[in-house]
């Protein structure tokens, strides 16, 4: 619930400034809230979903260290974003896989 919460109110707090209105900014964490709560039920009813889901996050973190580590330092090009894409999909996939594997 609450990893939900924080990526649904990140991504709307993110398009809003300091200044906005106090009933807009209850508003968006209302919603973050709620989808929040939504997302914790779902991965308790589908475990395995979560399970997957869970994979994916530790694996996009380990392609970002990998791609920070060894792919960055040798493009020629900086800001090439293809390898970086292609590099957390495919360590995102791998973890999510190997999590469902792994799953006893």
């Amino acid at each position: 619930m609450v990893v939900g919460s924080l990526l649904v109110g990140t991504l709307f707090f993110e398009f809003t400034d300091l200044g906005t209105e106090k009933w807009i900014q209850w508003t968006i964490f209302t919603v973050s809230v709620i989808f929040g709560l939504v997302l914790g039920y779902l991965s308790l009813k589908f475990e395995k979903l979560a399970y997957f889901a869970i994979g994916i996050a530790l694996g996009s973190v380990l392609g970002l260290i990998i791609y920070n580590a060894f792919i960055l330092p040798f493009e020629e090009k900086a800001g090439g974003l293809a390898s970086l894409y292609l590099t957390l999909g495919i360590c995102a996939l791998i973890a999510g896989g190997l999590s469902i594997c792994l799953l006893k």
